[in-house]
């Protein structure tokens, strides 16, 4: 089973419910530790349902009841949070209840959002929590005014994944990768398929190449070495990656010689564990580390916070 990007589920809730009285969490700022940073979102329905996240699920139930009142009293609120004295995280969170006004417009603020990540571009949100009168608070936008209190918040697409092969270590990866709301995209052993996506590689894209066919994993290797993708990886072992390289070298194209450093094979971070299924944990962690700049250690060895210069998924 998938797990949609949290604006693709706003999408869906709003499109099914009978009931038209909602509210917008935003997590627009914080102090100290925090589960997650500012841009996470609730939306809350008057009947009490919520989705989406704001914590580690230790305080979305006490929101949703102050997000109802502001639904009743048709207001929106600024909210802070000590979580210190009851939760995990030591920390002050500002949350803004925006009880949404218009809902028409708002499904528009949704919909776009979700059109820019299908088509692979990024998109910025404006959150201004300084001017509580105004009757939609959060919008597309470029800046925020200096003057107000905003939260700027830029969408990125989700992570896409690519794979050649249909093998059970390239199908676990794929299972992993819906399971976080990732893109997938198979295209078994067929390589001409290649040509036709190529316009759709950007820097959020990772290619996994599992052929586990020698001839193949070159061929592949050629047509894709000089393309934008933000990961590429080879299923196989040291021996094999060997074989690759001098096949490559052998063409003598500089140019494509010099891009081979671009690839991790073998494919994976060292996990342990054996087996298609501990393979693919070990892929898609390595994916995830290169995308988000991350060095795949173990978080106790990490100096800088958790959360530094981290990218929104």
């Amino acid at each position: 089973m998938s797990k949609d990007p949290i604006w693709k589920r706003f999408a869906s809730t709003l499109d099914t419910s009978e009931e038209k009285d909602f509210a917008l969490v935003s997590l627009v700022s914080k102090e100290g530790s925090s589960y997650l940073q500012p841009g996470a979102r609730l939306l809350v329905r008057s009947d009490g349902f919520y989705i989406g996240e704001i914590s580690a699920g230790c305080l979305e139930q006490k929101i949703s009841s102050d997000t109802i009142d502001c639904i009743r009293k048709r207001e929106h609120k600024l909210l802070t949070v000590d979580t210190r004295p009851f939760y995990g995280c030591y920390g002050t969170l500002t949350l803004l209840i925006e009880r949404i006004q218009n809902i028409r417009s708002f499904k528009q603020l949704v919909h776009e959002i979700n059109l820019a990540t299908d088509s692979r571009r990024a998109i910025r949100l404006i959150t201004n929590y300084g001017d509580l009168d105004k009757c939609q608070l959060t919008t597309l936008g470029s800046h925020c005014n200096a003057e107000c209190s905003c939260l700027t918040q830029t969408i990125e697409p989700p992570i896409k994944l690519v794979t050649f092969g249909k093998w059970p270590d390239s199908c676990a990866s794929i299972a992993i990768a819906k399971q976080l709301g990732w893109h997938t995209k198979v295209f078994g052993d067929n390589e001409t398929l290649l040509s036709q996506f190529r316009q759709e590689i950007d820097e959020r894209t990772a290619l996994l190449i599992a052929t586990h066919n020698l001839a193949q994993d070159v061929s592949i290797l050629r047509a894709v070495l000089d393309s934008p993708f933000g990961y590429i990886g080879v299923i196989g072992s040291k021996r094999r990656w060997r074989e690759i390289e001098n096949a490559i070298c052998d063409l003598n194209d500089y140019d494509l010689i010099q891009h081979l450093q671009r690839v991790h094979c073998p494919a994976g971070l060292d996990l342990g564990g054996e087996g298609a299924n501990s393979m693919a944990l070990s892929i898609v962690s390595e994916i995830q580390a290169e995308m988000f700049g991350r060095d795949g250690n173990r978080l106790i060895e990490r100096n800088l916070p958790i959360h530094s210069d981290s990218i929104t998924p």
